[in-house]
């Protein structure tokens, strides 16, 4: 309880630089159960005295911000603008920092930052047609960056007597690609004279450029760590995944275990393939360890804990020239892998393992892991493809990552894949009934 009381006494010793709601919590803490605890307590009675002032300091000045909200007309926009520079200069901000700011000056009853559907889906009733949904959602889109008179239908989501809803673009990225906006709602009596939509983008303008700045500044070192500790990543990556430098340090060790890895399973394959059959000399080997990016990419929703569960860190592919030759590669593989001490995880069922998706993707996947307790986390994946599964493969990853596709060519470079996938498969059968012939 000591410790707490010494903690309660740091946050109300800074009022001006305590966020609005946490100062009010903090206030209330200390005066409902720190203070009595502190009063009954045999303490330095200058320990007590210097709690007394600083609460009453921290409790003042909530009063002040808690009266100066509730008539916000008072204020001019110009002394607004000066506040938000003040408040901004030397501090690190997050986009709710903004919401509270929007929220104290203007007296909005409400200022939340988020995408039009998630706004609808947080305040909606669970209940709700789903056609009802739809046209509130379509309702606000259309109104974008207005001053809105919700409509009957709006109003189901937002607080009571509520008569003028403002939406504001955020103006920061988001890591789920939608657009965030900021959400404040007046009541005919709560709205200040100044209030309109241009003045508040362009303070939203100048908070988001502050925090737009501080989060470029960040990335900016955090990319010159992860130089420095040997990994390629790129401002936008680390923003995109909100990595921190802890996160970098474990993708570190991660990448160092996952290149030991690959080491060991890359030389009992070309022992393998040294006393196979002979044609299997000919079969090209290749392999890769997963990129930080697409780690990253992978993780960024979920957190770094969820690497674990990535089977396909370190991959090995073969090609082959046929689908038996691949067959038979398959069952030497998972013969030699499961008889040996160091690889466990081998599927004991290798019909299962000879893939084909739905979108034309077809190969044999082996995955497993190392035995070793500290390199098992390294998923591992063992791909087999014919050359012309291969050549599939490598003509739809160009399309997968070609940007700038139309929904109409989309469309006809999925239906022309679905085509090439047909014309793979009878080639695959002919070259096997051709290569028996030789």
């Amino acid at each position: 309880m000591y410790i707490k009381a010494c903690d309660s006494l740091h946050n109300i010793s800074r009022p001006s630089q305590t966020p609005v709601k946490l100062l009010k919590k903090a206030v209330q803490k200390a005066e409902n159960s720190y203070l009595p605890f502190v009063k009954l307590s045999e303490f330095n009675p200058a320990l007590l005295q210097d709690f007394r002032e600083k609460l009453a300091s921290a409790k003042n000045h909530s009063e002040h911000i808690e009266l100066a909200s509730l008539a916000p007309s008072t204020f001019l926009a110009s002394e607004v603008f000066s506040e938000a520079l003040a408040r901004t200069t030397h501090k690190l901000l997050e986009l709710h920092d903004i919401s509270d700011f929007l929220l104290e000056f203007t007296g909005a009853t409400l200022c939340k930052h988020s995408s039009i559907s998630e706004f609808v889906s947080n305040l909606a009733d669970s209940s709700w047609p789903r056609s009802e949904f739809k046209r509130v959602s379509s309702g606000l889109k259309r109104h974008d960056r207005n001053l809105i008179k919700p409509s009957a239908e709006v109003k189901k989501v937002l607080p009571e007597d509520t008569s003028l809803l403002v939406l504001i673009p955020s103006r920061v990225e988001s890591h789920s690609g939608q657009d965030q906006y900021f959400f404040l709602c007046f009541t005919d009596l709560t709205k200040p004279d100044w209030v309109d939509s241009v003045f508040l983008s362009a303070l939203v303008v100048l908070l988001s450029e502050r925090l737009r700045q501080e989060q470029n500044e960040k990335y900016a070192k955090l990319a010159l760590d992860a130089s420095s500790l040997g990994i390629e990543l790129s401002e936008n990556d680390l923003r995109n995944a909100s990595v921190s430098y802890p996160d970098l340090v474990f993708l570190k060790k991660y990448l160092v275990r996952a290149d030991e890895v690959s080491a060991g399973l890359q030389g009992l394959l070309r022992d393998m393939i040294l006393h196979a059959p002979p044609k299997f000399k000919n079969f090209e080997l290749t392999s890769r360890i997963k990129m930080p990016k697409s780690i990253l990419r992978k993780v960024a929703k979920r957190g770094f804990g969820t690497v674990y569960k990535l089977d396909d860190i370190v991959g090995f592919r073969f090609v082959c020239l046929n689908h038996n030759d691949a067959v038979e590669l398959r069952d030497v593989l998972v013969s030699e892998l499961q008889s040996s001490r160091s690889w466990i995880g081998v599927s004991e069922t290798p019909e299962d393992m000879d893939i084909l998706s739905n979108d034309g993707y077809r190969a044999i996947h082996i995955k497993l892991r190392h035995a070793d307790k500290r390199l098992s986390k390294i998923g591992c994946e063992l791909q087999i493809r014919t050359v012309f599964q291969d050549a599939w493969a490598k003509a739809s990853h160009l399309a997968a990552y070609h940007k700038n596709f139309t929904k109409s060519e989309a469309r006809l470079i999925r239906k022309n894949l679905a085509k090439l996938a047909e014309l793979r498969e009878e080639a695959d059968a002919f070259l096997i009934d051709f290569t028996q012939d030789l």
